[in-house]
């Protein structure tokens, strides 16, 4: 089977398919942008308790320390956001919501599940911010529903780190470049990576794929799965409509000719004639008649018509041809399996003529 021959009918089968792919695209993106516009209504409302808590939280001032970490080595340990990360940890939000009496557990879970990445560009409420020029780390606290929460905890996490130290970094030395106040550190480029007034529904809004690139992606998946679905359906169809639906030797010669580029017949009747042979075998499901007058000034061939090839048991002569023809549409591929099958015996040349 040539792989030219199956590209070809394969946008062949697309041509004829387009309104179909266009419907089945149309249809997944406006099940698609449809998921993500009642989804969304239906996650704003079951989420305003989260919401809620987030605006209220990221509406206070925060609080800060700096510091820089000095490790065994001698060497300023740069990597803050591991601590921040420990910071986070359930053990240590515990110890420090027990010192301060406040409860900020729920925020730092509110942050994930409101659909909050907390990764190199984004570090939350909850954030350590290291200066790449001096390596001196700012720990910024924005948790607590009250300004003076917020400082509470940013004092408790101070005295954290300078007693408890770190696990990670043993025997490190930690000092203490501005004690912790209500105070913000860090420069307008640095915010961007931290939680700020009015962040929890801006941070809402773009994290989250909006309903036309949803709208987008349906119709492109449900392009493809109609497309799919249409190429699945050829393969059980009863008739043939495609080259690539049926299989042939690399010896037989196929043709395929659309009709259309043919009005008069002259080309469907150059391609049963050649090449010039001693005697022929013509098979077509149906409509023998019509092939008949397309041969009937072909003198210098002797041509037998058949239905099917067992008919052709009476001649005692091996053809030096069988040509099988094959109409899209109308030839059944079980009809065109058996011919296939019995010319095979024949030992001789095979042409394939696929008329669409």
């Amino acid at each position: 089977m040539s792989l030219l021959m199956i590209v070809q009918e394969l946008w062949r089968l697309l041509k004829d398919s387009v309104w179909k792919l266009i419907m089945g695209g149309a249809l997944f993106g406006l099940l698609f942008a449809g998921y993500r516009y009642f989804g969304s209504q239906w996650g704003q409302e079951t989420s305003s308790d989260q919401q809620s808590l987030l605006s209220i939280v990221y509406d206070q001032e925060p609080a800060e320390f700096q510091a820089v970490i000095v490790d065994e080595a001698g060497d300023l340990f740069g990597n803050s956001f591991v601590i921040d990360e420990y910071f986070r940890t359930p053990q240590v939000v515990a110890t420090i919501e027990e010192k301060t009496g406040t409860d900020f557990q729920k925020v730092l879970e509110t942050e994930i599940s409101d659909g909050v990445a907390i990764d190199s560009n984004y570090r939350g409420g909850l954030a350590a911010i290291r200066n790449t020029s001096s390596d001196v780390m700012t720990f910024r606290f924005l948790v607590g529903q009250s300004t003076e929460d917020n400082l509470k905890i940013a004092k408790a996490y101070q005295q954290f780190l300078e007693e408890e130290g770190l696990p990670f970094l043993k025997n490190s030395e930690i000092v203490i470049m501005h004690e912790a106040q209500s105070h913000e550190f860090l420069t307008e480029e640095e915010l961007s990576m931290v939680a700020g007034k009015g962040l929890s529904g801006y941070l809402n809004d773009v994290r989250t794929p909006s309903v036309m690139v949803y709208g987008i992606s349906g119709v492109i998946f449900g392009t493809l799965i109609t497309a799919g679905l249409i190429f699945l359906h050829r393969f059980f169809a009863k008739r043939v409509t495609y080259a690539f639906e049926y299989q042939w030797e690399l010896e037989n010669t196929h043709l395929v000719l659309d009709t259309a580029t043919d009005p008069t017949g002259e080309g469907l009747r150059t391609l049963m004639k050649i090449p010039v042979v001693t005697q022929r075998f013509t098979l077509a499901e149906g409509h023998l008649e019509r092939y008949r007058q397309q041969d009937e000034l072909d003198l210098s061939t002797e041509t037998f018509y058949f239905d099917h090839l067992q008919e052709a048991l009476s001649q005692t002569q091996v053809p030096d041809e069988i040509v099988i023809i094959i109409e899209s549409k109308k030839t059944h591929k079980a009809w065109l399996n058996t011919q296939m099958q019995l010319a095979e015996l024949y030992h001789c040349p095979v042409k394939l003529i696929h008329l669409y």
